[in-house]
């Protein structure tokens, strides 16, 4: 078992069978060598987002520089405060050619805050990502992912608050004004990249969640779809000068983004506010790096209530 004390988190493996693979070392895992059949449990403070609706070609919009519905399934709502953590549990089972993680979470107590419910009768979130892999072209192993959630909190009800406010209950529509309670919101995802050679590959997303219920702790997408191709070079270095110095060694990265992002919404309540994605093209020079370039076209829609009570 290892811990992780800057997230608090534990991660221990059951191997279920003699035979090792190598793993890389990283922030999220410790170990150089896994069983290829294992058990994983992991439990304390995390971020869902760095094991669910992962991808190799776009997953961080920091280090890739994607609008979040791009580098992510923007109709995912997953559990997290405002920092994007939460305290879960998370149980992995990996076969050498599929794994399944399932993982329960604490919800926050109000959208988009920073103390979350310790009451899990009352609010919780259960994730389950279904991840199969396999070989399709170019002898290029391809991998797929199956991804639902369902979320237990205090959530507004969007129909609810237009009719409190067309009933005279309420100044305004006011998705906050309700008793409290337990709704739930859920929601599907599918996610694929496929390595087409040893520097280029296609990825893509789908999402979809119900949209009768307020977004708490993601973005304000119903559904979201988006494709696109990834490509990393090989980095350069500068040798020696002319007087016979050696240069300091420098490699480039530099992302060349080309996201169409548009996003549809009816009118509806003050509350209910615009999808911030936003589409960026940046290029930028760091030290350790490759030659990246990344194309890729998303369309995200926010179906919200209207005024006669419908999506």
């Amino acid at each position: 078992m290892l811990a992780h004390p800057e997230t608090d988190r534990c991660h221990h493996i059951i191997p279920l069978r003699r035979k090792k693979i190598d793993s890389s070392r990283s922030p999220l895992s410790l170990f150089s060598l896994l069983p290829d059949r294992r058990l994983e449990i992991r439990f304390g403070k995390f971020s869902l987002a760095d094991f669910f609706d992962t991808n190799a070609y776009g997953s961080y919009t920091t280090f890739q520089f994607m609008n979040w519905t791009v580098d992510n399934n923007g109709a995912y709502d997953y559990a997290a405060d405002t920092r994007g953590f939460t305290f879960a549990t998370m149980l992995e089972y990996h076969e050498r050619c599929w794994a399944v993680r399932f993982a329960e979470a604490l919800m926050l107590k109000a959208a988009n805050g920073i103390h979350l419910d310790a009451d899990m009768r009352r609010a919780r979130a259960e994730n389950i990502e279904f991840e199969l892999h396999g070989t399709m072209l170019r002898h290029q192993e391809g991998t797929i992912r199956f991804l639902s959630f369902i979320n237990h909190a205090n959530m507004g009800s969007y129909r609810e608050a237009i009719g409190s406010f067309l009933s005279g209950l309420t100044l305004k529509p006011d998705i906050t004004a309700h008793p409290l309670h337990t709704a739930i919101k859920y929601g599907f995802g599918l996610n694929f990249e496929q390595p087409l050679d040893g520097w280029m590959g296609a990825f893509g997303r789908w999402g979809w969640d119900e949209g009768r219920h307020e977004s708490f702790a993601y973005t304000e997408v119903d559904q979201t779809a988006d494709i696109g191709l990834g490509g990393k070079g090989k980095p350069w270095h500068r040798k020696f000068d002319h007087a016979g110095l050696q240069t300091a060694s420098r490699e480039t990265t530099r992302n060349i983004s080309l996201s169409v992002v548009p996003v549809f919404f009816s009118a509806t309540a003050d509350s209910i506010t615009a999808a911030r994605t936003l589409s960026k093209l940046i290029t930028r020079c760091m030290f350790g790096g490759d030659f990246i370039l990344r194309f890729a076209c998303s369309t995200s829609t926010i179906l919200a209530t209207t005024k006669t009570g419908d999506r």
